[in-house]
C-alpha cells in the first residue's frame, strides 16, 4: 500500500554536507537554497544541520575558495538558517583518488546525520523527513512540498550515474540506512556491475541502496545544479531535468527527440540569470531550433495521448548520457511501473507552464510527479 504523510505538523531536517569554500559564501545562493529548498519543503518546522569542511588545497581551478572563504564567514553564512547544529573543520591536504574523494563526500554526510540523530535524542522527538543536500547547489526551481511524497521510500536525484548523491530526500524511518552509504565504499554491487562499478560516492551510493533493499525512486525533477563562486552555476547540468517524461513519450512517437531541449531551455535560463558567473551575466548560448514553437506544437497533442498501456522499465537518464540508450540498465535494481500517457497529458501541461515562465511547483509539475 502506498502511503502518503498527511500529518499536518511533519517535523523535517535538512542536513548540509560537504566543502563550504566557495558559492555558499555567495547571498544569492543561500538566499534560493532557503526560498527553493528549505521553505518550499512545506514543513511545520525544518530544522537545518551543518557539518561543512574549509579546504585549503583543492585539485581543480574552479574549486579554488573564494577570497573571503574563513571560518568566521562560513559560521555566519550558515547562521542565516537558524541552525541547530554547525561543525566547520579545516583541511590541508588535497584529495588523492576518486575513492579519497567519495569517503570524504559520504562520511561528511553521515557525520551530519549524526548531528540530526543527536538532535532528535536530546528533544526526544524523530524528524518525519531529512534530507540531504550539498551547500554549493543553485536552486532553479523549487523542490516538490514533502506531503506530496510517499513515506515508503527515498528519493534521490537523477543529477550524476548511475545515481545523484548531492540531494536526497529519505523519510524519517529510512534516514539512518541511507546515510550510512559510507559503508558500501569497496563492496560488490548485486546488480549488473558493468553499469554500477567504480569507486565514485555516485556508485557507493547505489550500491549500498541496493544490497540494502532500501526502497528508492529515481526522481529528475529536481531542478538543481553545482555552483562555483567564479564560473556560476554549471547550468548544463539541468539537461536531465523531467528527462524520463520526454524518454518515455518519445519512445512511444508521441514526441520527437528535441523534447528535452524544449523542456530544459526554460530551466536553463532561469539558471543564467540567477546565477550567473562572477562579474556579469552569462551568455546564453543560441538554440538549435525554435523551443518556444515546439512547446507550442507539441502541447496540445501530449493533452490528447491514447492509452498505451504500463511501462515497467525505470528510465534513467542523465545530464552526460544519451537517455534513449539507458533504458531499463538498472532495471534489475529498480523497477517501476507507470502509464505512459498519463505521464505525456502531464508533460503537454508542464510544457504550457514553461512557455509562460512557471518554474515553480506548479499543478502540472506536480502531476508529472505524481505520474
Amino acid at each position: 500500500m502506498l502511503l502518503f504523510h498527511h500529518s499536518a505538523a511533519q517535523q523535517c531536517a535538512v542536513c548540509f554536507s560537504g566543502g563550504a569554500s566557495g558559492s555558499f559564501l555567495q547571498p544569492h545562493v543561500r538566499r534560493f537554497a532557503k526560498e527553493r529548498l528549505v521553505d518550499a519543503l512545506g514543513c511545520a518546522a525544518v530544522d537545518s544541520f551543518f557539518y561543512l569542511t574549509l579546504d585549503n588545497t583543492q585539485q581543480r581551478d574552479d574549486l579554488l575558495p573564494a577570497p573571503n572563504a574563513t571560518v568566521e564567514a562560513v559560521y555566519a553564512a550558515a547562521r542565516e538558517f537558524d541552525p541547530v547544529s554547525v561543525t566547520v573543520h579545516v583541511r590541508d591536504d588535497s584529495l588523492k583518488s576518486d575513492e579519497d574523494a567519495a569517503h570524504a563526500q559520504l562520511s561528511k554526510a553521515a557525520a551530519c546525520y549524526a548531528l540530526v540523530e543527536a538532535s532528535e535524542l536530546a528533544a526526544r522527538k524523530r524528524y518525519d523527513w531529512v534530507i540531504r543536500t550539498r551547500p554549493d547547489l543553485a536552486w532553479v526551481a523549487a523542490v516538490p512540498p514533502v506531503k506530496s511524497l510517499y513515506e515508503d521510500r527515498v528519493y534521490v536525484s537523477q543529477h550524476s550515474w548511475p545515481v545523484g548523491d548531492a540531494f536526497f530526500v529519505a523519510p524519517g524511518k529510512l534516514a539512518r540506512e541511507v546515510f550510512r552509504a559510507v559503508d558500501a565504499l569497496g563492496q560488490d554491487s548485486p546488480c549488473d556491475a558493468s553499469q554500477v562499478e567504480g569507486k565514485s560516492a555516485e556508485s557507493a551510493l547505489h550500491r549500498h541502496l541496493a544490497s540494502r533493499k532500501i526502497p528508492t525512486q529515481l526522481y529528475d525533477g529536481f531542478a538543481f545544479v553545482i555552483a562555483r563562486w567564479r564560473e556560476g552555476g554549471d547550468c548544463r547540468g539541468l539537461k536531465q531535468v523531467h528527462a524520463s517524461a520526454c524518454v518515455l513519450a518519445a519512445n512511444e512517437g508521441l514526441v520527437s527527440d528535441a523534447c528535452q531541449a524544449a523542456v530544459a531551455r526554460p530551466y536553463e535560463e532561469g539558471c543564467r540569470r540567477d546565477f550567473p558567473p562572477l562579474g556579469g551575466a552569462s551568455t546564453t548560448e543560441a538554440p538549435d531550433f525554435d523551443d518556444a514553437a515546439w512547446r507550442a506544437a507539441a502541447a496540445p497533442k501530449l493533452a490528447k495521448a491514447p492509452f498505451v498501456g504500463q511501462n515497467r522499465v525505470l528510465v534513467v537518464t542523465t545530464a552526460g548520457h544519451d537517455g534513449p540508450a539507458l533504458v531499463g540498465q538498472l532495471a534489475l535494481c529498480f523497477v517501476g511501473a507507470v502509464r505512459v500517457d498519463n505521464v505525456a497529458k502531464a508533460l503537454g501541461a508542464l510544457l504550457g507552464d514553461l512557455s509562460e515562465g512557471a518554474l515553480g511547483w506548479t499543478t502540472a509539475r506536480k502531476e508529472l510527479h505524481d505520474a
